[in-house]
C-alpha cells in the first residue's frame, strides 16, 4: 500500500491503510512563545449559518476571522454530538474513544464492547492531557457531554479548570435544568443523564449553573475568561475549549433580541435556501458554482403544512437566527478581552460545528414530544422564550445545510460537513480551501503548532490508541493544499449510519425509515447535493467501496446495531 495512503474518518479519521507520513512538526519554541489556541465548538450550527457561508445572519466577527486565516469547506464531522466532541479531543475514532453509538441508543448487541462505553474511556488520551503534560493551562466551559458521572467528569480528562453542562441539552435562563426527563426510555432500559438534577460541575464539583438574570452563552464566555485570569502561572501557555450549547434546542434568546430578526424569514425556506446558494457562489466557497439542488422536502411539501405550522416554524427560524448573532457577538467579546490581556497576537483561533443542522420537531406522538407538550409553552406568541422548547424543523434545517443534502442525524453530507475557521500566528490569511479534513485532524494539528509530540503507544501510565487524524499545519501554513493526499479514505459509522468517501466516490447507507436502508452511491465532484444515485449503474465501483468500508469495520470493531437505530424513534 502506498506510503502516502491514509485512511482518515469523516466523523472518525482513521487510518484504514497503513500509512508512515507523521504529523507535521512545529518548530521549538520556548515556553513563553508557544502559542494559546481556543477551540470553540457550536451546537447544531449549519453549513451555511454564518455570513462567511452564505447566511443573511449577521456574525462579523466570525466573518472577520474567516478573513484573517483559512476557511474551510470540506471539514466534515460527526452527524451528532458526543462522537464529534470525543474525537475532537481526542483525534481518535468514535469506535476507540467510547462513543460508538450514542449512549442513548446503545443497543442490546453493543453492551459491553470496547468503543461502546458511552463517555469517554481512559483507552484514549486527550488532548488537554498532552498538553498538561507539554507545560500548557488547560481550561474548559460549556457543553460536555462525553459522560455523567463524577469520574467522567472534565477535571478528569486533562483540564486544569472547568464549567461543565454535563447533558446534551440545556436551557439557556436561571431555573431551566435539563432540557430532557432525568430518566429516558431507551432499547436498554431507562438512562440517567445526569446525578440525580445535576446539571453542572464547577472543577468537578456540583453547582447550579445559570446565574439569576444571565444568559448561557454569556455565562460560558465569562467563565472561560475567569479561568484565564484567575492563573497565576501567568507565563504558562494556554489551552480554552469553549462548547456553546448555542444554537441546539431550545431556541432561546434573551426578550430584548426576540425582534431582532422578525420578517426576515417571510419569503419562506426555500428562498432563502436558493439566496444563499446564490452569496455561496458570489463568495466563491467552492471551485465551481454549485446548482440549487432540491429540497427534500420541497416547497410544495412545505405549501401544504396548516398556517400554524408555518407561522411557528418560521418564528423560530427568527429566533435561532438571532441565537446564531447572539454568539457571533459573544465570540466578539472573547477576542476583544484576549487583545486587552496582550494575549490575542499570540493565539490560535479554531472554530466548527459539531453536526450539520438539526431538523428537530417536537410532535405529541413521541415520548419526547410528549413530554414537551406536558411541561412548556410552546404559543407562537411564547416562541423564543425561557419556558418554551422548540425548533425550526426540517424546511429550515435543509436552509442551514445548504447547499448540501438533508441533516443533523444523517450521513448525507448536509449531516457531517460544517463551517470550520482556523486563525491565528503564523496562519496564511485569506484562504478558502475545500480540502478534505475530519475533526480528528484538530488535535494532531494543535500539537503540531505546539511543538508537542504525539503519545507513542503508551501515556501516563496506560495503553492508548495512536491518534488517527494528521495535522493540518502544512495547509494552515501555505505549505501543502491537500494533507492527506489524494488517496485518503474517509469513513464514519454512528447507530447505523455509515458513509465511505474515496477520491471523488461516496457511498452512504441510512437506515429507514429515514433511508432506503441499502448501499447509495454518489459522484460528489459533480453532484455534491447527492442526488443522483449511481449505486445501479456503476456497481463494480459500488463493489469498491463496500470492500473499503468492510476493511473500516475490522479496523475499528464496529458493532452494528441490531434491532433499528435511534433514526426509528
Amino acid at each position: 500500500m502506498p506510503n502516502r495512503l491514509r485512511a482518515i474518518v469523516s466523523v472518525i479519521a482513521l487510518v484504514v491503510g497503513l500509512s508512515v507520513t507523521g504529523p507535521s512538526v512545529a518548530k521549538s519554541r520556548t515556553t513563553e512563545t508557544r502559542p494559546n489556541f481556543v477551540v470553540v465548538l457550536a451546537d447544531d450550527l449549519g453549513f451555511s449559518d454564518l455570513g462567511s457561508y452564505g447566511s443573511e445572519i449577521r456574525t462579523p466577527n466570525l466573518d472577520a476571522l474567516a478573513r484573517k486565516g483559512v476557511r474551510f469547506t470540506g471539514m466534515r464531522v460527526s452527524p451528532l454530538c458526543a462522537p464529534t466532541r470525543g474525537m475532537l479531543l481526542t483525534g481518535v475514532d468514535n469506535h476507540r474513544t467510547g462513543q460508538g453509538n450514542m449512549y442513548e441508543a446503545i443497543a442490546q448487541n453493543q453492551i459491553g464492547k470496547p468503543g461502546y462505553e458511552g463517555y469517554l474511556n481512559k483507552r484514549v488520551a486527550t488532548l488537554p492531557e498532552i498538553l498538561q503534560n507539554a507545560g500548557y493551562r488547560t481550561y474548559m466551559s460549556g457543553k460536555w457531554n462525553l459522560g455523567f458521572l463524577p469520574e467522567h467528569d472534565p477535571i478528569n480528562y486533562g483540564f486544569d479548570r472547568s464549567f461543565a453542562m454535563l447533558n446534551w441539552s440545556a436551557g439557556n435562563f436561571h431555573g431551566e435544568k435539563s432540557r430532557v426527563p432525568t430518566k429516558v426510555p431507551t432499547k436498554i432500559g431507562p438512562m440517567e443523564f445526569a446525578r440525580g438534577d445535576v446539571e453542572y460541575t464547577l472543577d468537578g464539583r456540583d453547582i447550579n449553573g445559570i446565574p439569576p438574570g444571565a444568559y448561557a452563552t454569556d455565562v460560558y464566555v465569562d467563565r472561560l475568561l475567569d479561568f484565564i485570569d484567575g492563573d497565576v502561572r501567568k507565563k504558562q501557555p494556554f489551552f480554552a475549549y469553549l462548547a456553546f450549547t448555542a444554537p441546539h434546542v431550545p431556541i432561546q434568546v434573551p426578550d430584548s433580541w426576540l425582534e431582532r430578526y422578525r420578517g426576515v424569514y417571510d419569503a419562506g425556506p426555500e428562498v432563502i435556501r436558493a439566496a444563499r446558494l446564490a452569496k455561496q457562489n458570489a463568495l466563491k466557497l467552492f471551485d465551481k458554482p454549485l446548482p440549487a439542488g432540491k429540497m427534500q422536502p420541497g416547497i410544495s411539501e412545505w405549501l401544504q403544512k396548516p398556517d400554524e405550522y408555518r407561522a411557528k416554524t418560521t418564528r423560530l427560524q427568527e429566533v435561532y437566527a438571532a441565537q446564531v448573532e447572539y454568539m457571533d457577538l459573544a465570540i466578539g467579546r472573547l477576542i476583544k478581552s484576549l487583545k486587552e490581556r496582550g494575549i490575542w497576537d499570540n493565539t490560535v483561533f479554531v472554530f466548527l460545528s459539531d453536526n450539520g443542522a438539526a431538523n428537530s420537531e417536537t410532535t405529541p406522538a413521541t415520548w419526547y414530544g410528549r413530554w414537551v407538550e406536558e411541561n412548556f409553552d410552546n404559543r407562537l406568541e411564547n416562541v423564543g422564550k425561557a419556558n418554551s422548547e422548540l425548533a425550526p424543523g426540517p424546511f429550515w434545517a435543509q436552509v442551514g445545510s445548504a447547499p448540501f443534502r438533508k441533516w443533523k442525524y444523517l450521513s448525507w453530507e448536509g449531516g457531517v460537513r460544517v463551517p470550520a475557521i482556523f486563525a491565528g500566528p503564523g496562519i496564511t490569511p485569506e484562504i478558502t480551501t475545500d480540502a478534505r479534513v475530519t475533526v480528528v485532524d484538530i488535535a494532531p494539528t494543535v500539537l503540531s503548532l505546539a511543538g508537542v509530540k504525539e503519545p507513542n503507544g503508551q501515556f501516563r501510565g496506560r495503553s492508548v490508541w495512536p491518534i488517527d487524524g494528521v495535522s493540518l499545519a502544512p495547509l494552515l501554513e501555505g505549505k501543502s493544499k491537500d494533507p492527506h493526499g489524494r488517496n485518503a479514505i474517509f469513513a464514519l459509522e454512528l447507530d447505523g449510519l455509515r458513509s465511505v468517501i474515496f477520491r471523488n466516490w461516496k457511498i452512504v447507507f441510512v437506515p429507514p425509515p429515514r433511508g432506503s436502508g441499502t448501499w447509495e452511491l454518489y459522484d460528489l465532484q459533480n453532484d455534491p447535493g447527492e442526488t443522483h444515485d449511481l449505486a445501479h449503474s456503476n456497481p463494480r465501483q459500488l463493489k469498491m467501496m463496500i470492500k473499503i468500508w468492510d476493511k473500516y469495520v475490522q479496523r475499528y470493531g464496529v458493532v452494528l446495531p441490531e434491532g433499528g437505530s435511534l433514526a426509528t424513534w
